[in-house]
């Protein structure tokens, strides 16, 4: 192999690269990762045929050759928004310990008893339209469904809560589950604040859980 051109070669496959990456965000004429306000009055020049679609290919979300008022009207949302990445398709969830606890022994332990048993080992679908995720998840055999964001650096947000009893102590358990989805496997982390009532003899605690998040599809 020649060094001399191996070398060019491979840098250009990383450029070409990085910039695929970049151009995910249609409407940013310029892959830089924003649509700015100069890259709006461009959409608009090519929508009234004032400048060449080769000015900003990247505004062309459908790829019909035209910039239409549907694609303007969305690289706004970008301006104002950020360009939110594409996090839709089928995660993995496993490798999943507990990271801290501030819990009751008991307590801690009846979550370990869960993770130890494959409870936490998922798969989650994600249908996304803009910030707004629809995930569909699938643990140790039960189906749920639940809503969720996604900002523009990637942080994908779920939160939750809910009541529920056991041997008659009533407790509120509020979730917060998060993690950097633009890449994969990355970590996703759960954190559960328990409430008590006073029957239950545990005071209010927090368990905060770690896992392993991966993309197949």
């Amino acid at each position: 192999m020649d060094v001399r051109t191996a070398l060019p070669a491979a840098a250009l496959a990383i450029a070409l690269a990085v910039a695929a990456a970049v151009a995910q965000c249609p409407g940013d004429c310029r892959n830089d990762g924003e649509v700015t306000i100069d890259d709006l009055l461009t959409l608009v020049n090519i929508a009234f045929d004032n400048s060449l679609l080769s000015d900003c290919q990247s505004g062309d979300a459908n790829g019909d050759n035209t910039i239409t008022v549907d694609e303007i009207i969305a690289a706004v949302s970008r301006t104002l928004h950020g360009c939110i990445p594409d996090v839709a398709g089928t995660w993995q969830q496993d490798q999943a310990t507990i990271a801290s606890s501030t819990c009751a022994s008991q307590i801690t332990a009846i979550v370990q008893e869960g993770i130890t048993a494959g409870e936490s080992n998922c798969t989650f679908q994600i249908e996304q339209s803009g910030a707004h995720l629809s995930i569909t998840s699938r643990c140790a055999g039960e189906t749920d469904t639940f809503d969720g964001t996604v900002d523009a650096n990637g942080l994908l947000t779920v939160t939750s809560s809910e009541q529920d009893s056991m041997d008659g102590c009533s407790f509120t358990l509020s979730e917060n589950t998060s993690g950097v989805v633009t890449k994969s496997p990355t970590v996703g982390t759960q954190v559960m604040d328990f409430g008590f009532s006073r029957s239950c003899g545990f005071a209010n605690c927090r368990i905060v859980v770690q896992a392993r998040w991966t993309k197949l599809s």
